[in-house]
C-alpha cells in the first residue's frame, strides 16, 4: 500500500516540475501590442506622459509596439477606443 502510494506521489511531483518549467526564450519571442487612448488634451498634460513612460518602462525587456491615440473630444472617448 505504501509503495503505491509513494509512486503515485511520485508521479504528481514529476508532473508538477514538467507544468513549472517556462522556458524564458519563448516568451521573450512574443510581440506585444498595446494602445492608449489619451484625452482631448492629448500629451500636453503631464499625466498621459507619465502613462507612457510606465508603459515603456514595465515593458522595456519585451518586444512591443504602443499605439497611442488622442480623442477628438471627451464625447468621442469611446469611439476612439474602438480603433
Amino acid at each position: 500500500m505504501r509503495r503505491g502510494i509513494s509512486i503515485i506521489l511520485s508521479v504528481i511531483m514529476c508532473f508538477g516540475l514538467v507544468g513549472c518549467n517556462t522556458n524564458q526564450e519563448d516568451k521573450n519571442n512574443e510581440t506585444y501590442s498595446i494602445g492608449y487612448v489619451t484625452d482631448s488634451n492629448g500629451l500636453d498634460i503631464q499625466k498621459n506622459q507619465d502613462v507612457i513612460d510606465g508603459i515603456n518602462e514595465a515593458f522595456k525587456n519585451y518586444d512591443f509596439k504602443l499605439d497611442v491615440k488622442q480623442s477628438p473630444s471627451s464625447d468621442k472617448y469611446t469611439e476612439s477606443c474602438r480603433t
